[in-house]
């Protein structure tokens, strides 16, 4: 073993790469020579990318990564779940479940991948998150995660649901997510894309399974969730222009393939927009999932709203554009009615997917 743990990090990144993730937490416990020996691959495997939820829980363990000497530095993207609570969870089937990259896919030219529906796909999750600090090596970690299959089959605690919802919404309302979220990008000094997707399980998601009986959802398609996703994208875009964090890349992938939000959500408000004229000049690629259908019972607005969104990233060399078709209602073509409307003068390269195909990219 020690023969083993003396040979160049870059051979061991490769050797341990093939384990699962308990099998590399085992690893790690052997020894302190060990852990030494593993942690440049420990940090690669856990800390690039870091998915986090707008709870306490999450939040707090984000800024305390934000500002470990070793931690921080290696994180490279920053994504932020959908996953969060509902103020009535018994009126209808919350469920999570685990989409798949379509970032990466669309990154790699590959179709996005199809979607897992139903399952509890924790990866990102630690089995000991809830006991640990992020002081103690491990802490805060997505090591050890527990298998898809762990369930949530005791009884809802509705007190201690409620509770977590309430924390949610006062966190929210507050400005604190927002806080938090604007010091972290300031204090991750290589970050280089913020994601917001419903694509992975957060940090604490295991944690507030167990506590409550049940896990967050992040299925959007129940009147609750359309807000609370126009939420995310606020507190995300005005965290991001007032950081300064020079990001190259901004994907909004949430509700992959039958959710995708509507572009009256990402319309911004005046108020909104004079913040998002701060936007780092850095971000010039953009992947964007958006749903073909305009808001019901009203005029049809579906190409002025989503100019209107693009209009904020004018500095736009790359978009990457997923339209999410309309199941069983009359098809129009979207990119007829959103062409004469796109005022983006530096794009180089735009993308255009319809669901799962590619349509077409140059």
């Amino acid at each position: 073993m020690v023969g083993l743990l003396q040979l160049p990090n870059e051979l061991l990144a490769v050797i341990f790469g093939g384990l699962d993730a308990q099998g590399f937490s085992a690893l790690r416990l052997t020894s302190k020579y060990a852990k030494l020996a593993t942690l440049p691959a420990f940090i690669s495997r856990y800390f690039q990318i870091r998915y986090i939820v707008l709870s306490r829980l999450s939040l707090e363990n984000l800024a305390e990564i934000a500002r470990h000497p070793d931690f921080g530095p290696a994180v490279r993207t920053l994504e932020l779940c959908t996953d969060h609570f509902v103020e009535f969870p018994d009126i209808c089937d919350h469920i999570a479940r685990h989409e798949g990259d379509i970032s990466l896919a669309i990154q790699e030219g590959r179709y996005p991948p199809a979607a897992s529906m139903g399952s509890i796909d924790d990866t990102y999750s630690s089995g000991e998150e809830e006991n640990q600090s992020i002081g103690e090596e491990g802490g805060g970690t997505d090591e050890g995660s527990l298998s898809s299959q762990d369930s949530y089959e005791a009884p809802l605690d509705k007190a201690a649901y409620t509770s977590l919802w309430e924390e949610q919404q006062h966190i929210i309302m507050s400005g604190l997510a927002q806080a938090y979220i604007t010091q972290a990008l300031i204090s991750l000094t290589n970050i280089e894309a913020v994601v917001i997707s419903n694509m992975h399980r957060p940090w604490g998601a295991l944690a507030h399974g167990r506590q409550t009986g049940r896990p967050p959802t992040n299925v959007l398609n129940d009147y609750e969730e359309v807000p609370f996703l126009g939420q995310v994208l606020r507190i995300t875009l005005t965290a991001v222009a007032t950081s300064g964090a020079a990001l190259s890349s901004l994907d909004i992938t949430a509700g992959l393939p039958r959710e995708a939000i509507g572009p009256d959500i990402l319309r911004p408000s005046e108020s909104h927009f004079q913040y998002y004229k701060n936007l780092p000049p850095s971000l010039t690629e953009l992947t964007l999932n958006v749903s073909a259908e305009a808001t019901r019972g009203a005029e049809d607005r579906w190409a002025d709203d989503l100019s209107a969104f693009l209009g904020v990233f004018p500095q736009l060399t790359q978009l990457n554009l997923v339209i999410s078709p309309v199941s069983f209602r009359p098809q129009i073509d979207r990119l007829k009615q959103l062409a004469p409307k796109l005022q983006l003068p530096n794009l180089q390269c735009l993308g255009l997917y319809k669901a799962y195909s590619l349509l077409w990219s140059e």
